[in-house]
């Protein structure tokens, strides 16, 4: 059992106490990314997207998996919407 495999069987165990949270689910995303499960990654990003912190990171996640899927046109909105939030990280509005 790779490393991988054991880090999909925890994060699954903690969305069996937590269906919805957006962290395990972007967590199971970035592993099915590293498993060159795009389609399945895709999903899961999508459901971490409603948690603002970590918005960036699943966008550039997204982009990575429709780049992978030669779904180039999404691949670089979601490109875009990353380099947006990075921006927004780098330069936060001032109160």
């Amino acid at each position: 059992e790779s490393d991988l495999d054991r880090a999909l069987k925890l994060v699954d165990a903690a969305l069996e106490q937590v269906p919805e949270h957006p962290y395990f689910h972007e967590t199971r995303a970035q592993i099915l990314l590293k498993q060159t499960n795009y389609k399945d990654a895709i999903i899961h990003f999508e459901r971490s997207l409603r948690a603002e912190a970590i918005r960036q990171q699943v966008h550039e996640g997204l982009s990575e998996a429709y780049a992978a899927l030669g779904q180039s046109a999404l691949a670089e909105e979601h490109k875009q919407f990353a380099a947006r939030y990075r921006e927004q990280a780098a330069n936060p509005a001032e109160p």
